[in-house]
């Protein structure tokens, strides 16, 4: 391989520096030392040539390999030198290549086009760690989750028994739908590290979103009574799919807040609190300081501050049943019906819970339709119950409509309950769609708002969406624009995200913007709430 890669001038000079290097007596180090002159003389056809024999020589292999980031900025180096480096990887791979000489040619030598597939060969070849892990991180990067579970596995059966592995491993087999063997992996390492209230989260979210709810409503409570002052745990407690009875019961193993208390605990405290109808709770933590910097708080505060002043309880004619993807409140026949299309986030609403909502909306005397978007597909999947595909799910919604007879149809939703409100109102033609900061190009808004971490569970499921869905499905201009049905969209006037948001559809004659005053706030339904910019639309379009 050698004569492929070096002519016969550089193979004299080759000689002629080691034999000086010998002669110094200096023996490895003087190899080091003439490759570390060449270099800082800036002689390239030395300095390639020695690093060349560098590598091959075992004793000095991973020294030189050090200086490869330094070579690499040589002037003159060009793609034929680096592809001289990487023409001899594969086998030098296969001969026990040093992990320092695997990593310096990965870092500073491979190219993005060349990087997966080499990256591939050092995780086969060496099964270290470092490559396998790097290599699962560049594949869900990718939006390759299959073949990162792949990586994955091979690594486990390696011996490779990190904590991170195993919760990335659970993540990506739910994302991918793999819910019971997700569920193992993620119950495993929570019992191997009780402390870690992250772990016991993680597989609480598993459970739920396998829709192992008996499970789920066995294990929260033994969860929260072990760490009952956990904010991770408070934040989960709100949102978690259980019944009114286990809600109430988990609340009360939650340790009241107090002023030394961490404000994302009071503040989800206060969530769990509205959502077992608690509102002197409510009153108590809202005494606390929850400053507005934290995320949400200040939507929160509003939306729950309308709450308190008219002493608003959850709705009677709601019930909590989590094993519903879709619910059927009625007012009775004839009347209007309010399809409401929710994440399974739990902050759609700034935090307000269902029964609130609907007893919000029982005020207007309608009927109303709850579709939780279980799949992980943007609503694209349609709902669990209703139909295996969106036009499935928009027909049985129409059947619901005739059942109930529904002298007018609305959709309305917040972030992606608002996406999904616009996809199903505006596909349906139904008489008004009203979105509370819903995205209006989902993949726009999640590359700018969504962390690209392989461990935010939103990132995940995009990284998988986008295998199914293109940019321009997700785009809803031309949907809302070819529908002709009224369309609000309500957005924080300085938040700049969904400012753009709303602005890609503010040329089309059947939108109206609405934006809220000084708001920064993503989840501006509990300003809209507050301020009877809600009231006041819906009035008009239920009137109308």
């Amino acid at each position: 391989m050698e004569n492929d890669i070096i002519n016969t001038d550089q193979n004299i000079l080759k000689g002629e520096m080691l034999l000086d290097a010998v002669a110094q007596k200096k023996g490895t180090k003087g190899l080091v030392k003439a490759l570390e002159t060449a270099m800082e003389q800036g002689d390239l056809k030395a300095s390639q040539v020695l690093l060349l024999a560098g590598l091959e020589t075992p004793e000095v292999a991973k020294y030189v390999a050090a200086r490869i980031p330094q070579f690499v900025k040589l002037p003159g180096t060009n793609t034929e030198i680096r592809s001289n480096i990487l023409k001899r990887f594969p086998l030098d791979l296969a001969n026990g290549l040093s992990i320092e000489i695997v990593e310096a040619v990965l870092e500073n030598v491979a190219g993005k086009a060349d990087y997966q597939q080499l990256l591939l060969l050092a995780h086969k070849h060496t099964g270290h760690f470092r490559f396998g892990w790097q290599l699962s991180k560049d594949l869900t990067m990718g939006g390759n989750l299959d073949q990162a579970v792949i990586v994955l596995d091979e690594m486990e059966e390696r011996g490779h028994q990190h904590t991170f592995i195993y919760q990335s491993h659970a993540e990506y087999l739910s994302v991918l739908g793999q819910h019971k063997r997700a569920i193992e992996i993620s119950h495993k390492i929570s019992n191997e590290n009780p402390t870690e209230t992250n772990l016991k989260r993680s597989y609480l979210r598993m459970l739920m979103a396998g829709g192992s709810l008996a499970e789920l409503e066995r294990e929260l409570p033994i969860i929260l009574a072990a760490n009952p002052s956990d904010w991770m745990l408070a934040a989960f407690l709100h949102r978690a799919r259980v019944s009114a009875a286990t809600l109430i019961k988990c609340f009360a193993l939650l340790v009241p807040p107090n002023t030394s208390s961490d404000p994302r605990y009071i503040l989800y405290y206060a969530a769990s609190a509205i959502a077992v109808n608690d509102l002197d709770a409510v009153r108590a933590a809202l005494t606390l300081n929850i400053p507005d910097e934290i995320a949400y708080a200040q939507s929160f505060k509003r939306g729950v501050q309308y709450v308190l002043d008219r002493d608003i309880k959850i709705s009677s004619r709601f019930v909590c049943d989590p094993t519903q993807s879709y619910q059927v409140v009625k007012a009775g026949k004839g009347k209007p019906t309010v399809v409401v299309c929710l994440s399974n986030s739990g902050i759609n609403f700034s935090f307000l819970s269902i029964g609130f909502i609907d007893q919000l909306l029982s005020e207007f005397d309608v009927n109303v339709i709850y579709l939780h978007e279980s799949r992980k597909m943007l609503f694209h999947g349609g709902i669990e119950g209703l139909g295996d595909t969106e036009a499935e799910t928009l027909a049985a919604i129409e059947r619901l409509h005739d059942e109930l007879d529904s002298s007018l149809k609305v959709t309305m939703g917040a972030s992606l309950g608002g996406y999904g409100a616009a996809r199903y109102g505006h596909l349906s033609k139904a008489n008004a769609v009203l979105s509370f900061s819903g995205p209006t190009d989902m993949f726009q808004f999640t590359e700018a708002a969504i962390p690209q971490a392989i461990h935010s569970p939103q990132f995940l499921i995009m990284q998988q969406v986008r295998r199914t869905l293109t940019a321009q499905d997700c785009k809803l201009k031309s949907v809302i624009e070819t529908s002709g049905t009224k369309h609000y969209q309500f957005y924080g006037e300085q938040a700049s995200i969904d400012t753009i948001q709303a602005n890609n559809i503010a040329n089309l004659s059947n939108v109206e913007l609405i934006p809220v005053p000084e708001i920064t706030d993503h989840f501006v339904f509990g300003y809209c709430v507050a301020n009877g910019q809600l009231q006041k639309i819906l009035s008009e379009v239920l009137t109308n």
